[in-house]
């Protein structure tokens, strides 16, 4: 019965140290009053490796929950971030360094989450701002071109047609006829 001892002891460190790193609120109450004796008495080694395993797939079913969705958040997070700094050029190197992540994570996640690259993202974003601007008729296209975070008028012009399928002047003409 020693080894059995040492192995539940490493079994139970093992747990209460993945409890304490992802702060999993668990309750092994289920698994208190569990004996492994059969009918006659007996311990019985495959009715501890059965609990035993039982519990570690569920141990680690937490476990990998509590991953993932530290891993969504962690991608909300970003989403949230190049949301508020979309007028910057933003880098993805700079993204992977402020999140201490890879930037082929970061891509991947990114894509797999919003269905689009970070750098399309940031566009939709900007296009999306400069339409609301280009409501304004007081406002002058380099001007929307430079609040959204384009230096160059022309390239805006340009990216805003290819998305759009209109530049910004006749966008604008749209509004106003509606």
């Amino acid at each position: 019965m020693g080894q059995l001892e040492v192995w539940e002891t490493q079994f139970d460190l093992l747990k209460a140290h993945w409890l304490k790193e992802y702060e999993i609120n668990y309750s092994d109450s289920i698994y208190e009053g569990i004996h492994y004796w059969d009918q006659n008495g007996r311990f019985s080694f495959a009715l501890f490796k059965k609990e035993k395993k039982e519990e570690f797939y569920e141990l680690m079913k937490l476990v990998y929950d509590c991953k993932y969705s530290t891993k969504k958040n962690t991608v909300q997070q970003i989403e949230e971030y190049v949301r508020r700094n979309y007028q910057q050029d933003i880098k993805l190197h700079e993204i992977a360094d402020r999140f201490f992540l890879s930037r082929e994570y970061i891509s991947r996640k990114f894509k797999q989450e919003y269905h689009e690259t970070i750098t399309d993202y940031v566009t939709k974003i900007k296009i999306e701002k400069a339409k609301e601007l280009l409501g304004n008729p007081f406002l002058k296209i380099y001007e929307i071109a430079e609040t959204v975070g384009y230096q160059n008028d022309k390239y805006f012009i340009k990216v805003f047609k290819k998305r759009e399928g209109q530049t910004p002047k006749e966008y604008r003409l749209s509004l106003q006829k509606s």
